[in-house]
């Protein structure tokens, strides 16, 4: 990752620590898209994301549901893998999208995050929050 990039996701990340949960604004997948996005200059789910404005976890999944019609993706890691590459990394690098999967699902079978310096970082309904790597699977952007 060159420097300009790394200094312009610790920014977005330093910004995102003290921010809450919102559904539409800060949601998990929202910010591992605006993290991409800082990064390369375009998210993944750009597109995904201006189909229907959601502010509630039943609108998320209003949203998920045309998600999946338009791209005939069922699952959120299908998605990951039809738009980035996984990648082969047992330490995936700093600025990767992550993801892990949630015990109870809310609106994916996975929490959507972004690889941080010391780890990944996810964006929960209890704020930002660091995690250990603990088979996380990941993708290159």
């Amino acid at each position: 990752m060159d420097s300009s990039r790394r200094e312009s996701l610790t920014r977005f990340l330093e910004s995102a620590v003290s921010e809450p949960f919102r559904w539409g604004a800060t949601d998990c997948i929202t910010f591992a898209n605006q993290a991409v996005r800082v990064q390369r200059g375009h998210g993944f789910v750009d597109d995904l994301l201006t189909l229907r404005q959601h502010t509630t976890e039943l609108g998320a999944l209003r949203l998920w549901q045309m998600a999946q019609k338009q791209t005939g993706c069922t699952d959120i890691v299908d998605l990951l893998d039809a738009r980035l590459t996984r990648s082969p990394r047992l330490y995936p690098q700093t600025g990767s999208v992550v993801a892990r999967p949630l015990a109870e699902a809310m609106v994916f079978s996975h929490a959507i995050g972004i690889m941080g310096v010391r780890g990944p970082v996810y964006m929960t309904p209890e704020g930002f929050q660091r995690f250990r790597l603990d088979g996380d699977l990941s993708w290159e952007i």
